[in-house]
């Protein structure tokens, strides 16, 4: 039986698999795209430039005549790596790029530490890591930056507060409270509440568990500890929360919410459940998926974690496992259009009223699927006889749809579809041409290859040496050829390149000079 080198740091693999999972952008092949570059860097730069020389930025006198910076929500001012970055190396071009990878690798990181918590198989738990970093959310969400820096840190702050459910040392605590200083300052606001209702649900866990046991004094201790944590937490914050007040009755978003009307129009088809099987469909055919932005109707995890899952619901969880399962669902389901769940969430759940897009938080969804799947792996791996069957079974449901998909598809396409590929040399060209069921043939066909590979795996598990190796790497290439057909959609753009825009970027004067006196006539890209 296979099993990962202990000599090996799961945290360095995992960065490995995401530097060449992204290598358009970890080796500046293409630049970000949209958001990231049109929103983020921007702010993000200002703050370099002023920490570089010499002063924080309360004041932002470049936009709507003059804006609170600091008290921004859109720029982190508080959020400690912003400052560490602009502190060292100053925020450009490179760094946006660098950073962009370097977080997608801490997502793989932190949820490899959030399974190995419930699981105790490196195996299963780099598989975790990958589906994580490599899922439909972070890759369709490429350009939105703060939901990037959320997923990062979310499994930190879970597996963290688990943690110091059974361990209420002060160093623990500490740790928890870092990790969630980071996730308020620095990630999406509504990532960060809604975490705080998964926060407060284990709470009520603990305290009912104990409560079973007649553990009085460990309620005793168990609350005060959280106590300290709040405390601990809300004293890191407090610039965060005072600038917040300061502009409260400003920003109306803020002061009195949205309306359900602005955010009910943003919710998703139930079609975009296709994308559990085929993200790549998700890119063209937008009325088919409800019209939703390309960002928020890919699902995907994986193809053999959906199996893994699948097999997961069918054996018996632990209460934290439902209970994380429970409430990823509720908030992943809030993400569709047909189902009350947004609307309830709206009129009764405090603060979910301040944000239109239900889709950014479906992350904690994909979290669930990925850490059941994934514990259940482990399972099998000592359960191999018992559960060979059910994988098996519900593996060939899977087979079944994508052979029925490939054959729906080509009944779709001819071949003067194709014909008219030949025209583009590029591969990235002949994806952006092909049509909709052009891209669901393509990967039907792909994943069908993967599904078989899978089931003969499973079948031959107890004969093959390097079973759960072969399923690791057959994982990682899933994904890997998933993200690849995405990352010119949703998360690179080929045509511009990161060298040429740090030329341009060049070309403006450094730090903040005295406006020249000159005629409009007479300025170039200089002045």
């Amino acid at each position: 039986m296979f099993r990962f080198p202990e000599k090996i740091n799961p945290s360095v693999f995992l960065l490995i698999v995401v530097v060449f999972g992204y290598w358009q952008i970890s080796f500046f092949n293409f630049a970000l795209k949209w958001d990231v570059i049109d929103v983020v860097f921007p702010f993000r730069f200002y703050f370099s430039e002023c920490i570089q020389s010499g002063y924080f930025p309360f004041w932002n006198p470049y936009q709507q005549t003059g804006t609170p910076f600091f008290a921004d929500l859109q720029a982190p001012a508080f959020y400690p790596e912003l400052l560490f970055t602009s502190l060292f190396t100053g925020y450009g071009i490179y760094t946006m790029h660098i950073m962009f990878v370097l977080y997608l690798a801490l997502a793989a990181t932190g949820m490899f530490q959030l399974s190995f918590h419930f699981n105790k198989s490196r195996e299963a738990s780099l598989i975790a890591g990958v589906a994580y970093a490599m899922s439909g959310y972070l890759v369709g969400h490429g350009q939105h930056f703060f939901l990037l820096v959320g997923a990062a840190w979310i499994p930190f702050v879970i597996v963290n507060y688990l943690k110091l459910q059974e361990n209420r040392s002060f160093v623990q605590m500490l740790k928890t409270a870092v990790f969630i200083f980071l996730m308020i300052s620095g990630a999406y606001q509504a990532l960060s509440f809604t975490l705080f209702y998964l926060l407060i649900l284990l709470f009520v866990y603990f305290i009912l568990k104990e409560s079973a046991k007649k553990n009085y004094n460990t309620i005793k201790e168990f609350i005060k500890v959280n106590l300290w944590l709040s405390l601990i937490v809300v004293a890191f914050s407090l610039p965060l929360i005072v600038a917040t007040l300061e502009i409260l009755t400003s920003v109306d978003r803020l002061e009195s919410g949205i309306t359900l009307t602005q955010t009910a129009g943003f919710g998703q088809s139930v079609k975009s459940v296709l994308s559990f099987l085929l993200p790549f469909s998700t890119l063209k055919y937008g009325e088919f998926f409800g019209n939703v932005d390309v960002s928020m109707r890919n699902h995907y995890f994986g193809l053999i974690p959906l199996i893994l899952f699948g097999a997961a619901l069918f054996q018996k969880r632990k209460p934290t496992e439902y209970l994380i399962l429970t409430f990823g669902l509720v908030i992943f389901a809030a993400s569709f259009s047909v189902l009350p769940v947004r609307e309830l969430l709206f009129k009764y759940v405090p603060f979910m009223n301040l944000f239109k897009y239900a889709a950014f938080i479906r992350i904690f969804g994909l979290l669930a699927f990925v850490l059941l799947s994934t514990n259940y792996f482990a399972y099998f791996q000592k359960n191999t006889e018992k559960e060979q069957k059910k994988v098996l079974a519900i593996g060939c449901l899977v087979l079944l749809a994508l052979i029925f998909l490939v054959i729906y598809s080509t009944t779709k396409v001819n071949n003067q579809d194709f014909i008219a590929l030949k025209e583009h040399t590029s591969f990235v060209d002949i994806l952006q041409q092909m049509s909709f069921y052009q891209h669901v043939l393509l990967q039907a066909v792909i994943q069908i290859i993967v599904c078989i590979a899978f089931l003969l795996v499973v079948l031959y598990y107890k004969k093959l040496k390097y079973a759960t190796l072969f399923i690791l790497i057959t994982v990682i290439a899933e994904m890997f050829i998933a993200t690849q057909l995405n990352m010119a959609f949703t998360v690179g753009d080929k045509t511009h390149k990161p060298y040429r825009m740090n030329k341009d970027l060049a070309l403006y004067p450094e730090k903040f000079p005295v406006p020249v006196d000159g005629k409009i006539i007479f300025n170039d890209q200089k002045r």
